[in-house]
């Protein structure tokens, strides 16, 4: 993974959107190597995590919370419905869910929410930014995720 630049020509081609997906799904592997013990009832991440949390959420079909997520997901495989299991909280300077979502056959699947900028706070993209916003009252977050109250445990695996 080399950064930005290599996020901006992922979505070029439909072999660097393949390429964009493999890496992901390639650290969600190492990822879900250490984490398959435990099973996780909620996945929090962000930035390249969120990315993570996205496909491990499908895998284990349990609720999620993204801060600043690209697009991962391919809707032709997904398992439980993400609208009612992943949250994408983004704040409105943030370059990376800005700019790299829904390209092809890639989404960033979920509820999507916007909370402000917090004062004393430059970069749209940090987690601290995000934490901040959220110490802050949270203003554009659901009172509790998800909001059926329940995990999304349907189906098979």
């Amino acid at each position: 993974y080399q950064g930005h630049s290599f996020g901006w020509a992922a979505h070029n081609s439909a072999i660097s959107r393949s390429v964009w997906l493999g890496l992901f799904i390639s650290y969600a592997m190492d990822v879900l190597k250490i984490t398959k013990p435990h099973r996780p009832k909620l996945i929090i991440g962000h930035s390249l995590g969120s990315g993570i949390t996205q496909i491990l959420c499908q895998h284990y079909r349990v609720p999620g919370i993204c801060f600043s997520a690209p697009a991962v997901a391919d809707k032709r495989h997904l398992k439980v419905d993400p609208y009612e299991t992943i949250l994408n909280v983004n704040t409105p300077g943030d370059w990376l869910p800005n700019s790299l979502h829904d390209r092809g056959n890639l989404r960033l699947f979920g509820t999507k929410t916007s909370v402000p900028m917090p004062p004393g706070h430059s970069n749209a993209h940090k987690m601290t930014t995000y934490q901040a916003a959220v110490a802050q009252g949270g203003a554009g977050l659901p009172p509790r995720w998800p909001q059926s109250g329940t995990t999304a445990r349907s189906g098979g695996g």
